[in-house]
């Protein structure tokens, strides 16, 4: 309102009525931007009374409690489900340590029992030799190998049966093969090469033994015998052409020396005699006794 002095001054009444329209006009463009929000943060005070100014200040904080409130819950909620999340973590760790105490307590009852030219005799290497694989999430353990001492064959066996034993040896002998993988023809020639090589050098073997543990005595004795049979022919054969026979002449020198009925020459061996103790020391200690 314009009075006073400038009442009759249009300059200032237009400067009046121009801040006039600027204000509310700008109280138009607050009023659209609060009706687009949902909250009125961005409103200055522009209230008619204070009681107004009042009912808002209190909307605005009973919203901020309801939402301390739900802030609170959540906390809460989110609490007891890392409680609950630890509680199973923990019982789940317990329940893998005494899985792994079990299965550590029946490794060591075991280990006495596995072969002891196995690889897998000895548990700290293969520790050492297994590694873990990340992308497949597997433990990779060394292959299971056994190591057989063979001892030299006593017995006499044909080449056949020797042949036999070796594939029955073989066969049981583990192959270093991964599981699911079939040999391919390059394998099988050189395992066909190593079997033949088996099978000549227990042949080989298998003869040199026998020759070791066989009985050289009797063959040595058979041996002399056909020699001194080979030369007692010429004096057991009669004289062709009317001479006397060597034998003969034997016992008409006086230089020559008999021969033994007994004497491996004579095709003859000596044979032990005893002569009976037991009786003629009897009859010395009972001279009175007649038979």
């Amino acid at each position: 309102m314009v009075g006073g002095e400038q009442a009759n001054n249009k300059d200032f009444k237009e400067r009046h009525s121009k801040r006039k329209r600027h204000a509310e006009e700008r109280k138009r463009l607050l009023a659209e931007a609060n009706k687009n929000l949902e909250d009125d943060g961005i409103m200055v005070g522009i209230y008619e009374s204070i009681q107004d100014e009042l009912r808002h200040k209190n909307r605005l904080l009973n919203k901020e409690r309801q939402k301390n409130q739900a802030l609170d819950t959540e906390i809460r909620d989110l609490q007891c489900e890392f409680e609950r999340e630890r509680e199973d973590y923990l019982e789940a760790i317990r329940k893998q340590s005494r899985h792994i105490s079990l299965l550590q307590a029946i490794l060591e009852r075991m280990q006495p029992c596995i072969r002891r030219d196995s690889n897998y005799a000895n548990i700290d290497k293969i520790k050492k030799q297994a590694f873990y694989d990340e992308d497949t999430g597997d433990w990779i353990l060394p292959a299971l190998t056994v190591e057989r001492t063979t001892l030299p064959l006593a017995s006499t066996g044909s080449v056949e049966e020797l042949g036999g034993r070796a594939g029955a040896h073989r066969s049981g002998t583990s192959m270093h093969s991964s599981p699911g993988k079939l040999p391919c023809a390059r394998d099988l020639t050189v395992e066909k090469e190593e079997e033949d090589r088996l099978y000549a050098k227990l042949a080989s073997r298998a003869h040199n033994h026998t020759n070791y543990f066989a009985n050289k005595r009797k063959e040595q004795l058979l041996l002399d015998a056909a020699f001194v049979g080979s030369n007692r022919k010429p004096f057991l054969q009669s004289p062709a052409n009317g001479d006397k026979s060597p034998i003969d002449g034997l016992g008409n020198n006086p230089n020559s020396q008999c021969i033994d009925r007994d004497s491996p020459l004579n095709g003859h061996f000596p044979t032990r005699r005893n002569p009976p103790k037991a009786k003629s020391n009897f009859l010395n200690k009972n001279p009175d006794l007649d038979f």
